[in-house]
């Protein structure tokens, strides 16, 4: 329908544009479940999981015929760091001062809540910038916005909005340009509360903030990074961190934010602890294409790996082993069209990613044509433990609401609670596929729904403590009829013994078989 939008771009205007995704189809077919089953009445729904995946990023269509854009001029002080002079009134785009610290100065002068940015800024030693809520903008500026020069430099970053949309065009018509912040030296970023990264549109890794080679970066409570995006085969909507770099959240949140691979986060060889704030509401898109082009949509939370494709002009990696641990926080409703709504582990090099949860919340994150609702870990050289925290209320169209492995072998869960998540196919709980080995000592898988294991599905698992129970218990008994493993549907191998616990409403199915040639299918009772 043609409509009219009428646009005045005022100090702060932005209007961020984001690319629409298209899904694709879950390499892993097999026959997929009947379509009279439904959640919510009691059974399972495809209808939970038919999103448009335009929807996933959300767009604001209008018939530009008769979409009208008025551009206001520009009201704020200009900040030139390459050609200003101090000496000027900062008011025009011809006499912007040089210097930050000018900029604010000349701004509280004036009672003007605006700074433009028209060239990139260097930090090349240590600066704190406290600009009292002020909005910096990007002004006919193309690449980043500031960059740090080196590993000595850093940059503490309190109560300022940096905007990455460009300020002299509505967001429709802007170009795409390159990350807000960008340390590819190394160097310290600080995010402390009120210091907002928001709205950028890159070409390439790390839209928010792209940090490699050593760079060391701390986000504190009532720090945003948000609705930032790139495209094409890019990692990090909000931020990117590679070659040895640290991440440490404590706080804050990381939202709404856009890539193909880490929505919210991408780690490449590189290390980040979670201890608190939030990454809620990222998203991934595909750019899968006929003939094996492109990648799928992964981690629209988080994706960790060991190395990735290199990037612009001077983004390249090197492999090495890579960590995510969470210790608090939340990860919650991001979502994925292919594997790990939550977090995602994709080693390309054959070097250990490991994934520790200690406490926590995973929730609400979704796949709609994949899986791993909540964790997709791959391959071998992953480690995953859970040790603690909640994984809750995710989903997946394909396996694994919980948690999804592929060929991951090192896998111990010895507490937390995995729960109320639900798969379409198998393993509302956990799903282990392609020779995927689980030890479950303690912590409890409880009130998974699928149609094949409501809790665990498939692979070689051991059970010697822990609970399994309640699994499928929100089915209809009619629907319960057609589901195979309420409890544990055995791929391979389930060994059960010492202190675990299989609450009775769940049932433990065997079924024929040569899953291991000559062996077959087998539960294995081992003696405390």
């Amino acid at each position: 329908m043609a409509f009219l939008m009428a646009f005045t771009l005022m100090p702060c205007a932005a209007f961020a544009e984001e690319t629409s995704a298209e899904g694709q189809v879950e390499s892993l077919e097999a026959e997929r479940p009947a379509e009279d089953d439904a959640f919510g009445e009691g059974g399972l729904d495809e209808a939970f999981f038919a999103e448009d995946a335009d929807s996933l990023i959300g767009t604001l269509e209008a018939d530009e015929e008769s979409a009208a854009f008025a551009v206001s001029a520009v009201t704020g002080i200009y900040l030139d760091q390459m050609h200003g002079d101090d000496a000027n009134d900062g008011l025009t785009e011809s006499t912007a001062v040089k210097t930050i610290e000018k900029a604010n100065e000349l701004a509280n002068a004036k009672n003007i809540n605006d700074i433009c940015l028209s060239s990139f800024y260097k930090v090349t030693g240590a600066e704190v910038w406290d600009l009292g809520g002020k909005t910096l903008h990007r002004y006919k500026l193309g690449g980043y916005m500031i960059e740090l020069a080196d590993a000595s430099a850093s940059l503490t970053l309190s109560n300022v909005v940096i905007d990455g949309a460009e300020y002299s065009v509505d967001a429709a018509h802007a170009a795409e340009t390159d990350s807000i912040i960008k340390a590819a030296n190394g160097g310290t970023i600080v995010l402390n509360r009120g210091a907002i990264l928001q709205n950028n549109k890159a070409a390439q890794f790390g839209s928010g903030i792209l940090a490699n080679n050593g760079v060391n970066i701390t986000m504190e409570d009532g720090a945003i990074i948000r609705n930032n995006t790139n495209r094409n085969y890019e990692l990090g909507g909000g931020i990117m961190i590679g070659n040895g770099s640290t991440f440490t959240m404590n706080g804050g949140e990381i939202s709404g934010n856009t890539a193909n691979g880490g929505g919210g986060v991408a780690i490449i060889g590189s290390t980040m602890v979670m201890n608190g704030g939030t990454i809620s509401n990222n998203s991934v898109y595909s750019t899968a294409k006929p003939g094996g082009i492109g990648q799928g949509s992964y981690g629209a939370g988080v994706y960790v790996a060991d190395d990735a494709n290199a990037s612009g002009d001077d983004t390249l990696f090197a492999a090495q082993p890579a960590s995510f641990e969470m210790n608090g926080g939340k990860i919650t409703e991001n979502t994925a069209l292919d594997y790990g709504g939550g977090i995602l582990t994709f080693p390309q090099q054959s070097q250990k990613i490991t994934i520790t949860i200690n406490n926590g919340e995973i929730s609400g994150n979704k796949v709609t044509t994949g899986s791993g609702g909540a964790v997709a870990a791959f391959f071998g050289v992953t480690e995953l433990n859970i040790k603690g925290g909640t994984l809750t209320g995710n989903s997946a169209y394909q396996f694994g609401g919980g948690v999804f492995l592929y060929g991951t072998t090192n896998v111990t869960i010895s507490g937390g609670t995995i729960s109320e998540n639900k798969a379409l196919r198998g393993g509302g709980g956990v799903c282990l596929r392609e020779g995927s080995a689980v030890k479950q000592t303690g912590g409890s898988i409880e009130n998974n729904v699928a149609k094949v294991g409501g809790g665990i599905y498939s692979g070689i698992y051991t059970m010697t403590g822990g609970v399994i129970k309640d699994n499928n218990n929100s089915l209809t008994e009619a629907a319960r009829l057609s589901t195979l493993g309420d409890g544990v549907f055995v791929g391979t191998a389930f060994n059960l013994g010492n202190d675990a616990e299989i609450s009775t409403n769940n049932d433990v199915y065997l079924i024929a078989g040569d899953s291991i040639f000559k062996e077959g299918r087998y539960i294995n009772v081992i003696s405390p």
